[in-house]
């Protein structure tokens, strides 16, 4: 019994101080540099560096040794500055990890500017070790093949950094990187440059000065890539998108020049390119896109939705509307003797349908079942106004247009909500883009938003309203289902009444909350009598908001005596 009480004993203070081993190292109050605290630190350390700007020898070209440990500011990355003061002829980089570090290996809230690397990141260098990097701001450094931050054979985990106005690439990366939460804004050359399973979740990728990710092997969800100059999302090999916004891109939405790849319940919607603005598939390729919304991209030749040239591509519970281009506004499908063309679609909405389909010469088209082509409804089609007032309606080549942003969630009345395949199985956890079931009503809903309305009852107050005379407001009370408590009403978006198109002056919840919720929504008298040109009965249907993620509508006659 003694032996075994002083094996326990010796255990314990093996546990002890193990755990004792972990300590805080203090840069600059115990340590010159952070590379003199780092070569100090073990296994479990943390060095924490104080506020100011950090510069010169070991301060610069650090190296993390291979050490387990965490290098972290103590106030952010806007207060701690790793500046490495480089040029063409005296280059330097921030970090480097190069002796096989893991996840236990992290840097944490540093702003790391001025660095220079002929090649291979000039802020920050992995090869075959997979750091993880957060909280950091990456601006302002040049590399001339390699990029701010280069992950070689490197399954880093790049979260919460903020990766600007760096000189070729924002960060290049082979060998599984996983990229999350992160603003990819005005570097030159493209926002992303990956191969070989890359992961790039909730980022936002825009105005870079090519193409906003260019990816092989690589799945992006979540991710909203707008304004690059060149392509949104370029691809080669076999690539995901999901869940993502691509928008306003100069040479296209999604160009696809990969095998089996796949776009699905996504917005692509204001890209510009030559030929298919929205998608591109080339060169003998399989592309599946399903549950998109793809509307107002602009080809100034072929395709304004899609243009499928020697490839294969599959096209389910789609919206195409509102596209334009000389050859094909929606889908121009072209082939060769070598790369024949090849376009099935089913159970989608498609402006113009079957008959303007552009089918040229090696091609074929399979118009199958299920296909409409019905105006979807959606609550705020986008728009060319004048920009001094929005209610003006212009031509694009006005000298005084802008673009009013749409809104492509589906109204009540939409007849794609319930449309598209009745045999459609969502995969494993998939979500319309605003992370809602997939699935939700009697079948899955065409476009990138599944449709989550329920119908109350609804009263007008007054049932007639007389223009010419005074008054304040008009109002709806509206009963909402038993099941719904006062809490579950969004009092702070406003409703909208259709076919007005006029929002609520205020939402209110009415009585004691006993029995069923009650509420009254106010629009401004004047404003509505406004939009009504014509006298008689007026159907108008009322659309608010829920905060469990649904939307409530409800429809009521009201009598319009128009001003004089």
């Amino acid at each position: 019994m003694k032996t075994i009480a002083k094996i326990s004993v010796v255990l314990v203070l093996s546990v002890l101080c193990s755990f004792g081993l972990a300590d805080e190292l203090y840069v600059p109050g115990q340590y010159p540099t952070i590379q003199a605290a780092i070569n100090a630190a073990v296994t479990g350390d943390t060095v924490l560096v104080a506020d100011g700007t950090y510069t010169g020898p070991g301060n610069r070209d650090i190296n993390f040794l291979g050490k387990a440990i965490t290098v972290r500011s103590q106030s952010g990355p806007e207060n701690c500055i790793i500046d490495c003061n480089a040029g063409r002829w005296d280059q330097h980089r921030g970090f480097s990890f190069t002796n096989n570090e893991d996840g236990n290996s992290v840097l944490e809230g540093f702003t790391i500017t001025n660095g220079h690397a002929e090649f291979s990141g000039a802020a920050i260098h992995c090869q075959n070790s997979s750091p993880i990097i957060t909280s950091c701001i990456i601006k302002g450094n040049v590399s001339y093949d390699g990029g701010a931050v280069v992950c070689y054979w490197s399954s880093a985990v790049v979260t919460n950094c903020t990766i600007v106005e760096n000189t070729d690439k924002g960060i290049v990366c082979f060998g599984g990187t996983i990229i999350t939460n992160c603003i990819i804004n005005k570097n030159t050359n493209n926002g992303i440059w990956c191969y070989e399973d890359t992961t790039i979740g909730n980022c936002t990728i825009s105005e870079n000065e090519d193409d906003g990710i260019s990816c092989a092997d690589t799945t992006v969800s979540s991710c909203t890539v707008t304004g690059n100059r060149a392509a949104g999302i370029w691809c080669k090999g076999n690539v995901t998108i999901k869940n993502c916004v691509i928008s306003e891109n100069n040479r296209g939405g999604v160009v696809f020049y990969g095998s089996n790849s796949k776009i699905i319940d996504s917005l692509i919607t204001r890209n510009r390119s030559w030929s298919g603005a929205g998608i591109r598939c080339g060169y003998k390729r399989r592309i599946t896109v399903a549950n998109c919304t793809i509307s107002d991209n602009t080809a100034q030749e072929k395709g304004g939705a899609i243009f499928c040239e020697g490839s294969t591509l599959l096209v389910s519970d789609c919206i195409l509307w509102g596209d334009t281009a000389p050859i094909g506004s929606e889908i121009c499908i072209i082939g060769n003797w070598y790369w024949p063309s090849s376009v099935s679609a089913w159970y989608n909405n498609v402006q113009g349908g079957e008959k303007d389909v552009y089918v040229g010469s090696y091609s074929t088209l399979n118009w199958g079942e299920g296909n409409i082509d019905a105006d979807p409804c959606f609550v705020l089609p986008g728009y060319w106004a004048d920009a001094n007032d929005p209610n003006i309606i212009v031509e694009p080549n006005d000298p005084n247009a802008v673009w009013i942003e749409g809104d492509y969630h589906l109204l009540p009345a939409s007849p794609c909500i319930d449309t598209g395949d009745p045999n459609y199985i969502p995969s494993p956890n998939e979500t319309d883009l605003d992370g809602n079931p997939r699935v939700i009503g009697d079948a899955v809903d065409m476009g990138a938003y599944e449709s989550n309305y329920i119908k109350v009852e609804m009263n007008f107050i007054p049932k007639t309203v007389n223009c010419n005379s005074k008054g304040n407001w008009v109002k709806a009370h509206i009963t909402l289902p038993d099941e719904f408590l006062p809490e579950d009403v969004d009092v702070n978006t406003p409703a909208w009444a259709e076919p007005i198109d006029l929002e609520s002056e205020y939402i209110k919840v009415l009585g004691s909350h006993k029995g069923p919720v009650k509420l009254e929504i106010a629009f401004d008298r004047q404003a509505f009598c406004d939009a009504i040109t014509e006298p008689g009965q007026l159907e108008v249907t009322i659309i608010g908001s829920l905060t469990t993620g649904q939307n409530f509508y409800a429809t009521d006659s009201i009598k319009i005596i128009p001003q004089r």
